[in-house]
């Protein structure tokens, strides 16, 4: 159990795996997610319900209204976070590359994974299970090369960097729940330590005022 609100974020290129993780860390940590806006069109039996369809026109005013933080642009569709879904902490969300850095900068103690692959043959076989368009299948395996070079290149800002293939695609959950945890006890040790800090320091303030006081009556 967490001490602490927890914020995961998983990075990486199409294919990869970040959906299949998110939705496993999602279960196992009992996270919610914040809503994305999108103009992407809704995939063949797509129901989720972190995500909200709209048009360009619809996105363009709420983001006038300021109700979308990280907007970004991405293979011809536009993305952005519901600005109120990160207010109550204990979420899981996927991040760009791009915004990556950003996002490390707003949540310092954000929890950030990043799954990479050398192998484009994986990507194009996870995109072909998901049922991708072929054509836009093959477009984000094109752009996937610089994709992982920008998130390699931003390795420091990750807690978890993770490479992924055939031969680890089945123990990724697991090996990240792990880390994972890991991590939390960590940081919960740390809050553990802030917290016994503050009581001793309470303690001694008010020892200090019981003392003064004593003085003061025996001066008198």
């Amino acid at each position: 159990m967490s001490r602490f609100p927890i914020i995961i974020t998983i990075t990486g290129t199409s294919g990869v795996g970040k959906g299949y993780l998110k939705d496993y860390l999602k279960q196992e940590f009992g996270l919610d997610e914040p809503a994305v806006y999108t103009t992407r069109k809704r995939r063949v039996g797509e129901n989720r319900p972190d995500r909200r369809f709209v048009s360009e026109s619809e996105f363009k005013e709420i983001l006038k209204q300021k109700g979308i933080v990280f907007p970004q642009k991405l293979y011809g569709d536009r993305y952005g976070f519901d600005k109120n879904s990160f207010s109550k902490g204990n979420i899981i969300t996927e991040v760009h590359m791009d915004i990556a850095q950003r996002f490390r900068a707003l949540f310092p103690n954000a929890l950030m994974i990043a799954l990479t692959t050398d192998n484009p043959k994986f990507l194009e076989y996870r995109l072909t299970k998901r049922g991708d368009d072929p054509k836009l299948a093959c477009k984000r395996i094109k752009a996937s090369e610089k994709e992982i070079a920008s998130t390699r290149a931003l390795k420091k800002i990750f807690d978890i960097n993770y490479e992924v293939g055939f031969e680890n695609e089945n123990r990724i959950v697991e090996d990240i729940k792990l880390r994972l945890n890991s991590l939390i006890d960590k940081k919960n040790s740390a809050v553990k330590r802030v917290d016994v800090l503050k009581k001793l320091k309470s303690k001694a303030i008010v020892k200090k005022r019981n003392l003064n006081r004593f003085k003061k009556i025996r001066r008198n």
